[in-house]
């Protein structure tokens, strides 16, 4: 009885921890974008298509990046890695908040994103889920992808009110 309290605990535990884990994943890795463009367009003085190409590059990166880390997380587990993403993500977000060039801007936004946001995003979650919850898999997945869309609805709304108040400099600050 005791061990059944105990994984059910753990459990709570996991889901919590990926919803939170797939909330910041959605926020660094698509949802605030848009929030940054206009200001940072015209502080770098870039072109629109250049902010656009250093996210989309750092997206196909992470998406590239998974079938190497798909193994990985099935030999070592999603803690190291999801805490060598969270490294790099705050890493590269507090970068880019100090960055002034195209170029800096086109390595941090890489690091923030396609090592960031992929090490502790969507696959490793959805693994770390369907490993722990065996009966119930279906209804964690959905509960835990929650997070995606919290992220959806707060991340440009809050951020938004930040860069409008502070500038895009603290922006990428508090998401750091």
């Amino acid at each position: 009885m005791m061990r059944f309290v105990k994984s059910v605990y753990h459990g709570w535990w996991i889901l919590g921890g990926a919803v939170v884990a797939q909330f910041v994943s959605a926020s660094i890795g698509f949802m605030a974008a848009g929030v940054f463009l206009e200001p940072l367009v015209e502080d770098l003085r870039i072109q629109v298509w250049q902010f656009a190409l250093a996210v989309a590059t750092a997206n196909a990166l992470g998406g590239v990046a998974v079938f190497v880390l798909g193994p990985m997380v099935d030999q070592i587990g999603p803690r190291r890695i999801m805490l060598f993403g969270a490294i790099f993500g705050s890493v590269g977000l507090a970068g880019l908040s100090m960055q002034s060039t195209f170029w800096q801007f086109f390595l941090l936004q890489g690091m923030s994103s396609a090592l960031g946001w992929t090490l502790f995003g969507p696959l490793v979650i959805n693994a770390t889920l369907t490993k722990w919850f065996i009966a119930r898999r279906g209804w964690a997945l959905a509960l835990g992808s929650t997070g995606v869309s919290f992220a959806g609805l707060i991340t440009p709304v809050s951020m938004t009110i930040v860069v409008d108040s502070v500038g895009w400099r603290a922006g990428y600050l508090v998401m750091a």
